[in-house]
């Protein structure tokens, strides 16, 4: 420590570190920093004469992000659900039906029911999806009307109150169905309907219905 050397090499200016040439400036280094600089040329050698890596086919390609439930798959599911809770069967028709995500049924309010008896639904989307009125079948809505005076019985009912509500904690306002709600929910009934492990997810019900109305030869524009 506090050792000098003297390098009687020409001074780089740029790169700061002593370079190869004549005896024509005197510069003084530390030994911490000519050893720095050895070290750096040392990393740039080894860059130089590194071995090429061995060549690694691509991995084929997977279809796990494009899982569906069949019209089979469907109407098993389907099958099971009027013996279970009257919100649960309406969640999962009205998930299938409006292609929802799992995180899409806790925003909807009564409010986006006022055209209802028109056989339409409000759906506000995520994700930067179009949100916009969504066309339901008459058994769909009777569904959900039931499911509304089974959960409302008053008749005042507030717009802002959820379609589907969620767990309410002391001094926090009402929200809606949660996400992780709605995955166990689907869950439990994928499990009961005897679906298989890879269609427990309730996204499938996003993507299967869009493919159904493929398979019944519906236009484009329907879908």
């Amino acid at each position: 420590e506090g050792t000098r050397v003297v390098c009687e090499r020409q001074y780089d200016r740029q790169t700061r570190w002593p370079c190869g040439g004549g005896t024509e400036g005197r510069h003084e280094r530390s030994l911490a920093s000519l050893a720095g600089w050895l070290f750096e040329r040392e990393k740039e050698g080894m860059k130089k004469t590194r071995k090429p890596k061995p060549f690694v086919a691509a991995p084929e390609p997977s279809n796990r992000f494009l899982k569906m439930l069949s019209i089979e798959h469907w109407n098993k599911l389907r099958g099971i659900l009027p013996v279970q809770d009257l919100r649960d069967e309406a969640l999962i028709v009205l998930m299938y039906e409006a292609a929802l995500r799992r995180s899409e049924p806790g925003q909807i309010r009564l409010d986006y029911l006022r055209k209802l008896a028109e056989g339409k639904i409000y759906v506000q989307r995520n994700k930067k999806s179009h949100s916009g009125w969504v066309d339901l079948q008459p058994s769909t809505v009777s569904l959900i009307r039931s499911w509304i005076f089974s959960r409302y019985p008053l008749p005042e009912r507030s717009r802002e109150w959820f379609l589907f509500p969620g767990n309410r904690y002391a001094g926090q306002p009402p929200q809606g169905i949660s996400g992780r709600t709605v995955y166990n929910v689907y869950n439990r009934l994928a499990k009961l309907a005897a679906l298989p492990k890879d269609l427990s997810h309730p996204h499938v019900l996003r993507r299967s219905r869009s493919q159904h109305l493929l398979e019944l030869a519906t236009t484009n524009k329907d879908i």
